[in-house]
């Protein structure tokens, strides 16, 4: 006797069970009830039981017994299925162009990314695969899922990475620089904040996000390099 159940332990009712010689000289075929339980009496010999069911795929895929009382057990899963989802911050609103990966048990990665909405969804799945979330400069939870079927409402929760900045302004013989203006501007050059440097030539800032780009100034000197970019580490820089 046996079972058939899939991977969160629930029944696959209606899965032939093929009992075979080893030869191929004989065969019957039993199917699993409701329960996903199924039995067949007045066996002897060794025998072999292969589950097989439209759409799924079983592990074991096959078992072998002797004329031992034997209980089986084959857990099945969906050899297509489709999982959909959505990306979301702690509001609950969308993250978009989030890369949302499966990788399967052995390593290979498909790819999808959420829309405008923080929608995504990824057809044609086979297995059991591993899910995870991934945007630059954002954190989410949980940091993975594991789906081996059919999930309509795998969700992400995001959040940006903030971040602080601290450094120093020096001369050629490391003396400090005073009153130097730190200038931190986005990506695409937009202003975020002038901040300037202490008697010992200290800066810093926090609550950043993102890509920033620093630049430092002060009448009567250069400063190299002349410009410094940080993305999303907690850094220490220096002009």
């Amino acid at each position: 006797d046996g079972l058939t159940l899939d991977s969160a332990h629930n029944a696959i009712p209606n899965v032939a069970i093929i009992i075979a010689t080893e030869d191929g000289s004989w065969h019957t075929t039993i199917f699993s009830d409701e329960e996903g339980y199924f039995k067949q009496s007045g066996l002897s010999g060794k025998l072999t039981f292969t589950p097989s069911k439209d759409g799924w795929e079983f592990r074991p895929d096959a078992e072998t017994v002797d004329s031992i009382s034997s209980s089986l057990r084959f857990v099945g899963y969906e050899t297509h299925y489709t999982v959909s989802g959505r990306t979301v911050d702690l509001n609950n609103d969308p993250i978009a162009n989030v890369a949302i990966t499966f990788t399967d048990e052995n390593g290979k990665k498909i790819t999808t990314f959420s829309d405008a909405q923080g929608f995504y969804t990824q057809a044609g799945l086979s297995g059991i695969y591993t899910v995870s979330a991934a945007k630059e400069n954002y954190s989410f939870e949980p940091a993975n899922e594991t789906v081996d079927g059919p999930n309509e409402s795998l969700v992400f929760h995001g959040r940006e990475i903030i971040y602080t900045v601290n450094g120093s302004t020096l001369d050629p013989d490391g003396q400090p620089i005073a009153g130097v203006k730190i200038t931190f501007k986005t990506e695409d050059e937009s202003w975020i904040n002038d901040i300037f440097s202490d008697e010992k030539g200290n800066f810093e800032l926090g609550n950043l996000t993102g890509k920033v780009i620093i630049t430092a100034s002060k009448a009567n000197w250069k400063f190299e390099p002349e410009e410094r970019t940080v993305d999303g580490v907690s850094t220490s820089i220096g002009f």
